[in-house]
């Protein structure tokens, strides 16, 4: 049985998936993200979309994904 990642890991992982699908596709921008995200880096990204197209992301919540983007963007956690 694979180990299963816990909290700054897992975020950590899911911040590695997001980077590999951003630098993959071509991803429709939402801007109600906006005041969610920050200012710097992937902000406006349609996280629905973004689970739809890489299964490994599916088990994420939304909350997770918008923390591993942060992280992703500024490589620390908030």
């Amino acid at each position: 049985m694979p180990d299963i990642p816990m909290g700054r890991q897992r975020l950590k992982q899911s911040a590695l998936l997001i980077e590999r699908r951003l630098s993959d596709l071509q991803l429709i921008f939402d801007k109600d993200l906006r005041d969610i995200l920050g200012p710097e880096g992937t902000e406006y990204i349609d996280l629905e979309y973004l689970q739809s197209v890489d299964s490994a992301l599916a088990d994420f919540s939304i909350a997770q994904l918008r923390r591993a983007i942060k992280y992703d963007a500024k490589d620390s956690l908030e």
